[in-house]
């Protein structure tokens, strides 16, 4: 009995570390973000070193580490930066979203180096048929949408067949966690894990069991949040478009709509908004305020 209650202090013991540790990555790389846009080069700089040690699969870093080093001149740095940010995860597409690390791409010519390193991410995923799964789910997901967009189909026909489409992936998905319970990183890879939050934006709205499918994937997707294995922010899109569209009010302070008249971007109702912030920091999310430096309008009951 000792023994097993010893056992259980050092499990919660390092649970706890890892916590603090995630908790620490998303607060030093949200800060060095901030100093990113403002300018402050060097000082991003330093904080996304030390994210980077807290944390050492977020490509994402090492993308704007590539991006202030090219920046500062010092070519080696970011290319060795770009090869690791590859070998993470992060695509030719995200690279070149960046136009000063587009430029240096076509000039250092990379495409030898980018497929090697796209061999060793994707030998490091562990289960990559879930992946290509996911894939295929997000092709049926944006094929029938791309029909209703370009007016190959009417809303009645969309309708229908979206919700079968959303139908049939919510079922597969449901497959997927049976196996390898709801993947995230480690899992299925960044590229996959982006086309799952595409897909979980649609499949609690499909307007069959939507409540029943909610209470099933939320929590284990908050799970995989907490250990770092998921987007915190993609997690609280999911909860927050699902909570609008449902119940006029969200959760998070993610889900905002475009306002015409004023020409910007509000954010919604949010149902608890005296304690958004707390449960913010829950997920790993900053303070709502640091919306306002995307250019978000706020609701004005948040003080």
């Amino acid at each position: 009995m000792i023994r097993f209650l010893t056992l259980l202090f050092f499990v919660a013991l390092v649970f706890n570390c890892r916590a603090q540790q995630i908790e620490a990555y998303f607060k030093t790389s949200y800060k060095a973000d901030s100093l990113k846009q403002k300018g402050e080069l060097a000082k991003a700089a330093s904080l996304y070193i030390q994210a980077e040690k807290l944390n050492n699969t977020d490509g994402f870093i090492d993308r704007n580490l590539a991006f202030i080093n090219i920046k500062f001149k010092n070519l080696k740095k970011a290319d060795e930066y770009i090869y690791k940010a590859i070998v993470k995860g992060v695509t030719i597409d995200q690279l070149n979203s960046d136009t000063l690390i587009k430029s240096y791409l076509v000039k250092s010519n990379f495409d030898q180096r980018y497929q090697k390193a796209r061999k060793i991410y994707y030998s490091n995923i562990q289960y990559p048929d879930q992946m290509i799964e996911v894939f295929q789910m997000l092709e049926r997901d944006q094929a029938i949408r791309d029909l209703y967009d370009t007016r190959k189909i009417d809303l009645k026909v969309f309708e229908s067949a979206g919700s079968e489409v959303d139908s049939a992936n919510t079922e597969e998905l449901k497959e997927i966690v049976k196996k390898i319970g709801f993947p995230g990183y480690k899992e299925i890879g960044d590229e996959a894990v982006t086309s799952l939050f595409t897909l979980m934006l649609h499949i609690p709205l499909d307007g069959i069991n939507d409540a029943q499918d909610m209470a099933l994937f939320a929590p284990l997707i908050k799970q995989q949040v907490l250990k770092g294995n998921f987007p915190p922010v993609y997690y609280a899109l999911i909860v927050d478009r699902y909570n609008y569209t449902k119940f006029k009010s969200q959760i998070y302070g993610t889900y905002w709509e475009y306002n015409a008249k004023k020409k910007a971007r509000i954010v919604t109702t949010i149902k608890d908004v005296n304690n958004v912030d707390k449960l913010r920091a829950e997920i790993f999310l900053p303070p709502l305020s640091q919306s306002r430096e995307q250019g978000l309008v706020l609701p004005d009951d948040y003080k």
